[in-house]
């Protein structure tokens, strides 16, 4: 049965204080402040992963602005600033690799449950 999509988890991984304070704190580095935003959003990612694999329905409505805000913001960086979040950014896009991949099962699965209820009520008239 696929997940209800009513009973969906909502991922916000940055807020907009957190966006601000992302822009404007001096008590961090711009490199410190960018791997703490791509620990949240590796943190994010596997959490609804979890989710998934359960059951749950996630909605990830949010989660493309905080990556494109860690993409954007890495770009602004220097040359060995922004060469030292490159650990950072391979292992986001590894967890976002494995969401996909599930996803892309969990859909599959789901398509094929439908299909075989179909057949079912076909065969039985229901």
């Amino acid at each position: 049965m696929p997940p209800d999509p009513a009973r969906a988890t909502t991922f916000a991984p940055i807020s907009a204080a957190s966006e601000t304070a992302l822009r404007t704190s001096p008590l961090a580095s711009p490199p410190a402040k960018l791997a703490g935003l791509a620990e949240r959003l590796v943190r994010t990612v596997s959490v609804a992963r979890a989710l998934v694999a359960g059951g749950r329905a996630v909605d990830l409505s949010g989660f493309e602005d905080g990556v494109g805000l860690l993409c954007a913001k890495t770009l602004d960086l220097d040359g060995p600033e922004a060469r030292h979040m490159l650990p950072d950014l391979l292992e986001l896009a590894a967890q976002i690799d494995r969401m996909s991949v599930l996803l892309r099962e969990t859909a599959a699965q789901a398509a094929s449950g439908e299909a075989a209820h179909a057949r079912r009520a076909a065969t039985w008239g229901h």
